[in-house]
């Protein structure tokens, strides 16, 4: 499985709430110009506005990688307005564990599942 699914989870420091909504507007800019090959990037928020998760998904950890590059300088801002956690599923290279080395993370990786569409042979539904 190559892919990467990328939860990271952002508790936003009291007084930083407005700071951090723009640069979470400023990361959606940086990736809808500069990371044209990314499979998801969705921001969600809970009630309070306080905690935001993204959910990140990239073909593989090359893909991955090459998002850090777009997106460094933004990164550091926003991990200096908020405490991020992340999870990641899949089988990250070496260089994104290289890579997020400061970040509180866990890895999952993938059992089984339907990941891919099941395709049944014509041959067999008759």
């Amino acid at each position: 499985m190559d892919q990467l699914l990328i939860i990271a989870k952002w508790k936003v420091h009291n007084g930083r709430a407005a700071e951090f909504k723009a640069l979470v507007a400023e990361c959606m800019s940086v990736v809808k110009r500069q990371t044209p090959d990314i499979l998801q990037y969705d921001w969600y928020f809970n009630e309070s506005r306080m905690e935001y998760h993204l959910q990140e998904k990239y073909a593989d950890s090359n893909s991955f990688l090459s998002h850090l590059g777009d997106i460094g300088e933004l990164l550091g801002k926003l991990i200096a307005v908020a405490d991020l956690e992340a999870d990641i599923y899949g089988d990250p290279s070496q260089a994104v564990l290289d890579a997020t080395a400061g970040v509180n993370k866990t890895v999952y990786s993938f059992s089984e599942g339907v990941g891919q569409p099941i395709r049944i042979p014509a041959s067999s539904l008759s």
